[in-house]
């Protein structure tokens, strides 16, 4: 598990989620910190042995120890940092599995055109990535997982994850679907509405929404069928006139999830952009940790 530490709240707060993550499923921590120095004010060996980094690492490393994991650190040094290339550098070169990282709460402006770490991480990575919001402090123990699927190939690789995790943790596992809003309509129903007898559109519109609880259904049943995990139950959710975002993170809430893991496909600039995603919507505004798995053989050129 790599674990990026900063000392800003929500690194804290991802660090000792991570921690407590890897101790229950038997896994070794790497604790790193990506920082920038200028040669010109001291050597890169001094600022190594005597920083405030270093003393940040020594730190996570001595709390491993008391919970016995198995924890290496590393301090990088670089005179511009690249915190993003070098995380996913590092994850490669440590043979890494999972990257923990803690997310701010950046909005507006800054948001879209800028980004985060954490975000450029989460879309480039070729691991999951779990993101830890400053409110998840006292989380120590994952007991129930929310898994949204919607059936892609994105989805079924969360899937896996979230239950080889609920059967190691021997964690609930609550499978969730959300039939899309009913503004997503067919193009075939165009403006009909604006202009014509509501009945017949009513008709139909009534007719898709079954069709996709009847989907949502099966999906639901076929991917109940796939988990190992023991304590597994479904939930279908219409969307209505809301966000499937806004439905997911409010699902987690009423059941109380600790976690909630959602696939995702990784979209970068203006694609992103354009098209949205769940995944990232969810990952902004729920409560809860949020484990993002990138299905990369799924993504085209």
């Amino acid at each position: 598990v790599l674990i990026p530490v900063d000392g800003s709240p929500s690194s804290e707060h991802a660090a000792k989620l991570g921690l407590a993550l890897a101790q229950q499923l038997d896994a070794t921590v790497v604790f790193v910190t990506v920082s920038a120095f200028k040669p010109y004010l001291v050597k890169p060996e001094d600022y190594a042995a005597f920083s405030a980094p270093q003393t940040l690492l020594n730190r996570w490393e001595s709390q491993a120890k008391q919970k016995y994991v198995l924890a290496n650190t590393i301090l990088v040094l670089k005179e511009r940092a690249l915190v993003v290339e070098t995380l996913l550098d590092l994850c490669r070169s440590e043979n890494c599995d999972l990257i923990v990282l803690g997310t701010g709460d950046h909005k507006g402006l800054s948001k879209v055109l800028l980004g985060t770490v954490a975000e450029r991480t989460a879309r480039l990575a070729q691991v999951p990535v779990l993101l830890v919001r400053d409110n998840d402090s006292q989380l120590s123990w994952i007991k129930n997982i929310l898994l949204a699927t919607d059936g892609s190939s994105y989805s079924s690789l969360a899937l896996e994850h979230a239950d080889s995790i609920a059967n190691r943790l021997d964690a609930k596992l609550t499978i969730l679907n959300v039939a899309p809003n009913i503004d997503q309509l067919p193009l075939g129903f165009g403006r009909a509405w604006m202009f014509s007898d509501v009945t017949p559109i009513q008709k139909q519109l009534d007719n898709y929404i079954a069709e996709l609880k009847a989907n949502g259904n099966e999906l639901l049943d076929q991917s109940r069928k796939q988990c190992q995990s023991t304590h597994v139950s479904t939930l279908l959710k219409e969307g209505r006139h809301r966000l499937s975002s806004e439905v997911i993170s409010e699902v987690a809430n009423e059941i109380n999830a600790d976690l909630i893991v959602m696939g995702t496909h990784g979209y970068t600039g203006l694609r992103k952009f354009l098209l949205g995603s769940v995944a990232s919507e969810v990952a902004h505004s729920a409560k809860q940790p949020v484990l993002l798995v990138r299905n990369l053989k799924s993504i085209k050129s």
